[in-house]
């Protein structure tokens, strides 16, 4: 989001995708949208209405178990990522019944992936944490010199 220079105009380019997006009436586009975010819940409500689309949405609270148990990502924004994830499944035609069979795979260790300038994994007195502020806080002066910060308050 540093790109953008404020979050009004992240959003705005965001919306472009769903502004641009053609599709027909025998073949729609397909949107997906968070309906937890009001931004985006009213940009459902929006481009639902429009011909030669197609409007789903979900909420975090939607992650199937079977997704939240063997992808155990912290944070909120994880869980949303889990439920869009099974919106966008269904609508390739897989069944619950298919993400249900992901629970042969509990227990198994999901790597998380550390993106350099973006996340890192922190551990400390047994507790580990994932920092992803230069992804989540566009608006810091400074991502990385905010995300070493933090890292040097929480290794006291």
């Amino acid at each position: 989001m540093d790109r953008h220079g404020t979050f009004e105009a992240y959003c705005a380019a965001k919306e472009n995708i769903f502004k641009f997006q053609k599709g027909r009436e025998d073949k729609p586009a397909v949107s997906i949208f968070n309906a937890d975010d009001p931004i985006t819940a009213d940009w459902f409500e929006r481009y639902n209405k429009k011909p030669g689309r197609r409007c789903l949405r979900f909420k975090a609270a939607d992650a199937p178990q079977a997704l939240r148990q063997v992808f155990k990502l912290p944070g909120g924004a994880n869980l949303s990522n889990l439920a869009a994830s099974a919106v966008v499944a269904r609508e390739f035609g897989v069944t619950d019944d298919r993400i249900e069979e992901l629970n042969e795979f509990k227990g198994k260790n999901v790597e998380i992936i550390i993106l350099p300038n973006y996340s890192e994994k922190i551990k400390k007195n047994q507790i580990e944490f994932l920092n992803q502020l230069k992804g989540s806080c566009p608006n810091l002066p400074d991502g990385i010199e905010f995300q070493n910060q933090i890292r040097k308050e929480w290794e006291r």
